[in-house]
C-alpha cells in the first residue's frame, strides 16, 4: 500500500538535497583546476547532504512533541507536509553555509550552521507560541491547512536565516554582529503574515484566520477537533458497502443492456413496447 505521507518527506528531503548540489556546485568551482573543484565540490557536497539526512531525520522526531513519526507511518498526510517542510528548511540552510575551497571554510561552515538551525528552530517556536491552535494537535488531527501554514512559516524562517548565514567571513564579531542585524527582518513576518494574508487578503479580523485553519480539520480522520465545527458525516469505505455499490452498478449495466435488446426487437416488429412505456392508463 502506497504512504502518501512518505512520500512528501522523501519530496522534501529531495528539494533540500537539491539546494545543497546547486550551492555546492556554484560555491566550489572556480574553474582553474578541475582537479580541485571536483574534490572541495565533493567535500561540501557530501558533508552538506549527510547533515541534511542526520540533522532533517532527528529533527522529524522532536518536533511536534515527537509525534511525527508515527503519524507519517500511519499516513498522515499532515504530518508528511511538515516534516517535507523540515528537510526542505534544512537543506536553504545548508546550502547558504556549506561552500568553499579550504578546510578552515568548512569548519566555519559546520558552526554556522549550528548557530543558523538552532534559530531557525527558536524563531518557529516563537511563531508556533503566537499562534492561537495547537499545531500539533491539528496536524494529529490531519488538518492539512495547519501543516501547509506551519510548513510556510518554516520555509520562510528558513530563506530568511539562511540569508543572515550567507556572506564572507570577516571574523566573528563581524560576521554574528552582520547575522543579527539581518535576523531583525524576521521579527516583522509574523505581524506581515498577519496583517497582509489575514486582513488585507481574507477580510477577516487580525486573529481570526488562525481559527479558520484550525476548524478545517479532515473530516475522514475521526478525530475531535479542538474546537467544535460542523462536519459532514465521514463515508464508509468498508468492502461490504464497496460490494453493494459494484452490484447496484452491475445490475443498472445489465437492465440497460435488456432495455437496448428490447428496442431492437421492437424496431424490428418483433416485441411490442411494454403498457407502461406507452404512457397508458389500466382501465
Amino acid at each position: 500500500m502506497t504512504n502518501a505521507a512518505r512520500g512528501i518527506v522523501r519530496a522534501g528531503y529531495l528539494c533540500g538535497a537539491a539546494f545543497v548540489v546547486v550551492s555546492a556546485i556554484q560555491g566550489c568551482v572556480h574553474g582553474e583546476d578541475w582537479k580541485a573543484d571536483a574534490l572541495w565540490s565533493l567535500v561540501f557536497g557530501g558533508s552538506a547532504l549527510l547533515l541534511l539526512w542526520a540533522v532533517g531525520t532527528a529533527g522529524i522526531r522532536v518536533l511536534l512533541r515527537s509525534r511525527l513519526p508515527g503519524e507519517i507511518a500511519r499516513d498522515n498526510v499532515a504530518a508528511g507536509v511538515a516534516a517535507g517542510a523540515h528537510f526542505a528548511a534544512t537543506g536553504l540552510i545548508i546550502a547558504k553555509c556549506f561552500y568553499g575551497d579550504d578546510v578552515a571554510t568548512l569548519g566555519i561552515s559546520v558552526v554556522f550552521f549550528v548557530i543558523g538551525q538552532a534559530t531557525l528552530h527558536l524563531f518557529v517556536v516563537l511563531f508556533r507560541l503566537l499562534t492561537l491552535y495547537a499545531e500539533e494537535q491539528e496536524i494529529e488531527g490531519e488538518n492539512v491547512a495547519a501543516a501547509v501554514s506551519y510548513a510556510g512559516a518554516m520555509i520562510a524562517i528558513a530563506l530568511i536565516v539562511g540569508h543572515a548565514t550567507e556572506g564572507d567571513f570577516a571574523g566573528w564579531g563581524i560576521s554574528l554582529r552582520a547575522y543579527g542585524v539581518a535576523l531583525v527582518s524576521a521579527l516583522v513576518l509574523y505581524p506581515v503574515r498577519q496583517l497582509g494574508v489575514q486582513t488585507l487578503l481574507l477580510r477577516k479580523r487580525f486573529a481570526a484566520a488562525t481559527s479558520t485553519v484550525s476548524s478545517r480539520r479532515s473530516a475522514t480522520s475521526g478525530r475531535a477537533p479542538s474546537r467544535p465545527f460542523p462536519t459532514s458525516p465521514p463515508r464508509s469505505s468498508s468492502p461490504v458497502s464497496h460490494d453493494r455499490r459494484r452490484a447496484h452498478i452491475r445490475g443498472l449495466r445489465g437492465a440497460a443492456h435488456g432495455w437496448r435488446r428490447h428496442l431492437r426487437s421492437v424496431a424490428r416488429g418483433q416485441a411490442a413496447i411494454p403498457f407502461r412505456a406507452r404512457g397508458g392508463r389500466r382501465g
